[in-house]
């Protein structure tokens, strides 16, 4: 169910961002087979076709196909060539639309989160809401919010490079992902902000819970419980704040870093001809503001989600209770015509699936791959110390402990200033690194969520390490350099 709802509704979204930017027309195929989407399940496993968001961001007026993979996917494509070629387009459907998706985010997580606090409490979906027309609602909320997020995460990722390359005219290139940092008022530190007051008795977890409560640490999976449900992890997370002074809390040190960034764009607006400043100038705000609203936007399609995750449980609870599955977690290995609908024989599917899963599980899928792909199954890498290599994303030089944490659950015996390992990340995460001395993590680039949230809070963070989650065990002591990418295993 997971996929029927998230990798089906991410894909619906495709097609209509460039409707929206008036980039094709009604009746204009997409690139590279783009009309179903760019996502595909391969073996139990969300995975992108790079070409295909290659191909459809050569859409956009300027070459930004190449940044966007490395930004965001990490993928090397400079040696692409770009498929441009001189098009038409709605020009003015496309700059309306990139002035107004900002406010238009911000407006649907308003929305969003109205109809999940009407329809979802702690403790599950709401007396009287009907499953099937909530899962439904959520769904068709889902897609549209996906839709504007992707368009303003889109434009974001423009704005950084286009920034990136200011930076380097100014001979201060080394220094462009700061351009990211000191937002100030996000999403994300207002999560970490909330949870810090309290640790110091100056709010209640449920009030917390009532305005995050709808995160989770395993990312866009259905199945996962979010924090209404399992609260423990943050629980002892504002265990670990307590032992926190002041100087470490997540807005210590805000306005500083506000005011760094303002430094950073003005030393690159003076480097640069008089008759381009108030461009560059107009840019950096563009920067700062679809930085701010692409949280929003990620946050709102979790709230969907979590919609959905209700509503599916609270179905599960009722097929169960006709004795059509074993238990009510068997709802998530339907899809929803079947769990909503009057299919046969739902046991047997379940069954069948649960088979297939644990044999997926078994296989060892790498990052990236070109042509058909050959699995191979999972084997334990040798523990040979050394270097784990990645991308230095967030500056400084640090040693501690490993701190091994793929889900939030692991993350309750983790210590002030360890060293946090986990495979990738999402806003839920954002307390946790709070309490982090740096962060390494398997998969991402310089303007992944991980890496964005790591400078705000001004901890190293080395990410795309591809298999550190591997290679790094719980306890080793490391030095972690934000700098070079390197994570070297002292003992």
């Amino acid at each position: 169910m997971g996929w029927d709802f998230y990798g089906n509704g991410t894909n619906l979204t495709w097609r209509r961002i460039f409707e929206n930017f008036g980039l094709i027309g009604q009746n204009e195929p997409m690139p590279a087979g783009g009309d179903e989407g760019y996502m595909r399940a391969i073996y139990a496993r969300a995975t992108i076709n790079v070409d295909t968001v290659i191909a459809a961001m050569d859409l956009f007026p300027g070459d930004h196909s190449g940044d966007h993979a490395r930004e965001i996917l990490s993928e090397d494509v400079s040696a692409a060539e770009s498929g441009q070629a001189e098009r038409t387009f709605d020009e003015e459907r496309y700059l309306r639309y990139r002035e107004d998706v900002r406010a238009i985010v911000e407006r649907e997580f308003d929305e969003t989160l109205a109809f999940w606090r009407d329809h979802v409490g702690l403790q599950g979906l709401r007396e009287g809401k009907d499953p099937a027309s909530t899962f439904e609602d959520a769904f068709e909320r889902y897609v549209s919010v996906q839709t504007n997020h992707s368009a303003n995460s889109t434009l974001c990722q423009q704005y950084f490079s286009q920034a990136t390359r200011l930076a380097e005219r100014a001979g201060l290139g080394e220094l462009a992902s700061s351009l990211t940092t000191g937002i100030g008022d996000t999403f994300d530190t207002r999560s970490m902000a909330r949870l810090w007051q309290v640790s110091r008795g100056k709010a209640t977890l449920e009030d917390y819970l009532g305005e995050f409560g709808f995160q989770t640490s395993t990312g866009d999976d259905l199945s996962g419980h979010s924090w209404r449900e399992n609260p423990a992890s943050l629980r002892a997370l504002v265990g670990n704040y307590q032992k926190m002074d002041e100087s470490s809390s997540p807005f210590a040190h805000e306005h500083e870093r506000v005011e760094q960034r303002q430094a950073l764009e003005e030393r690159i607006i003076a480097a640069l001809p008089v008759d381009e400043q108030g461009e560059a100038r107009k840019l950096f705000d563009l920067l700062a503001s679809s930085t701010r609203v692409r949280e929003l936007g990620k946050a709102s399609y979790r709230i969907a989600l979590d919609v959905a995750r209700a509503a599916a449980r609270a179905q599960g609870a009722v097929l169960h209770k006709q004795g059509r599955i074993d238990g009510p977690e068997d709802i998530f290995l339907l899809v929803r015509t079947e769990a909503f609908g009057d299919a046969e024989d739902l046991r047997g599917i379940v069954a069948e699936r649960k088979a297939i899963l644990e044999l997926y599980a078994t296989y060892d899928i790498p990052q990236a791959w070109t042509g058909d792909l050959e699995p191979a199954l999972i084997e334990a890498l040798a523990d040979d110390g050394g270097v784990v290599s990645g991308l230095g994303v967030s500056a400084g030089v640090i040693e501690g402990t490993v701190r091994l944490i793929l889900d939030h659950s692991s993350a309750e015996d983790m210590e002030p200033g360890e060293i946090l390992v986990t495979n990738t990340t999402d806003p839920s995460w954002g307390p946790f690194f709070v309490a982090a001395g740096a962060l390494v993590i398997d998969v991402g680039g310089a303007m992944s969520h991980g890496a964005i949230i790591a400078r705000e809070l001004g901890i190293p963070c080395v990410i795309n390490t591809k298999n550190g989650t591997r290679r790094l065990k719980d306890g080793m002591t490391v030095r972690v350099d934000g700098n070079t990418g390197t994570v070297e295993v002292l003992h």
